[in-house]
């Protein structure tokens, strides 16, 4: 185990080691890489000061575009001292803005007159947003029974609605998956029966598992016979090709045999032995020379030919 996590880590060096090199040769030929190089920094602050080389240009181009950045620009002011500047002006104009809408109201220009700034305010307004619209939340939540009772069990509201907006999402999908099995004959049965989506829906998975494995097993079991199929028709093939290479064998082995035991030239043995020593058709010149081998045999038989050494 041990070993395996050195090789490992010995492999990531490496391959960290190849990624700088690369690097290095594309920073060396670049102006800013090489100076970025030359002042020993490693890979990573080298990235780093890149990007943000690369940010301080974009912002210097949108800074060129307005006159105010271009004034800046002409002053000697850095880019960090324009952004703050700039962040300040925002934040002037958006408090100059809330201090109008405040003091269009009576409350809000008696908080001004107090001496509260615009961001304090803002704050507290916001807060007391919050808690009027947790007000009016408990107030729907207390006239709806589940509502009730989980306030009751001490939960917050909005862990109430957060669970509200789940369950809202899962009735929503409930609904689809009814629609959709209205319009199938099994779905329409399941849900005349009175079952819970969630169920019918676990039903229709065993189902079709169910189904999906007869037909793997039934595909297996035709598998098998087919290869059985094949296997007896290469057997047939195999006996059927030896039979055939050599169809004459036991006629020659006889025709040895009429040779050793005598040498009568009765006319019955010169009859046996023309008959069998006559040039035999291949088993390619006649479909069913068989048959035709069998009948001569037979025939000779019968006439009692084919053993000339037999006692009558």
């Amino acid at each position: 185990m041990e070993a395996s996590i050195l090789a490992l880590t010995i492999e990531l060096e490496y391959n960290r080691a190849v990624e700088e090199d690369q690097i290095k040769k594309q920073l060396g030929k670049h102006p800013i890489g090489k100076k970025l190089l030359a002042t020993g920094a490693g890979i990573p602050q080298i990235k780093e000061a890149l990007n943000d080389r690369l940010k301080e240009d974009q912002i210097k181009r949108k800074l060129l575009e307005l006159p105010i950045g271009r004034k800046l620009m002409d002053k000697g002011c850095s880019i960090q001292q324009i952004q703050k500047a700039a962040r300040e002006l925002d934040q002037k104009s958006k408090n100059d803005q809330f201090r109008k809408k405040l003091t269009g109201r009576l409350i809000g220009k008696e908080l001004i007159d107090r001496g509260f700034k615009p961001s304090q305010i803002k704050e507290a307004a916001d807060v007391q947003l919050m808690t009027l619209k947790e007000a009016s939340i408990k107030k729907k939540l207390q006239g709806h029974p589940i509502g009730k009772k989980l306030l009751a069990a001490g939960f917050e509201t909005s862990e109430i609605m957060k669970a509200a907006a789940e369950r809202d999402e899962e009735l929503k999908k409930e609904a689809k998956l009814k629609e959709k099995l209205q319009n199938h004959p099994i779905g329409k049965k399941l849900l005349s029966t009175g079952l819970a989506i969630p169920r019918i829906m676990e039903e229709v998975n065993k189902r079709f598992a169910r189904l999906t494995k007869r037909q793997t097993t039934v595909s297996a079991d035709r598998q098998e016979a087919q290869m059985k199929e094949l296997d007896q028709e290469s057997s047939r093939t195999s006996t059927t090709s030896k039979r055939s290479s050599n169809p004459n064998r036991e006629r020659t082995d006889s025709h040895v045999r009429n040779q050793k035991a005598t040498t009568d030239t009765s006319p019955s043995k010169t009859y046996s032995e023309r008959s069998w020593t006559k040039p035999q058709s291949k088993p390619s010149d006649s479909a069913n020379w068989r048959t035709q081998a069998y009948q001569e045999l037979q025939r000779q038989t019968n006439r009692g030919l084919a053993w000339p050494n037999k006692r009558r």
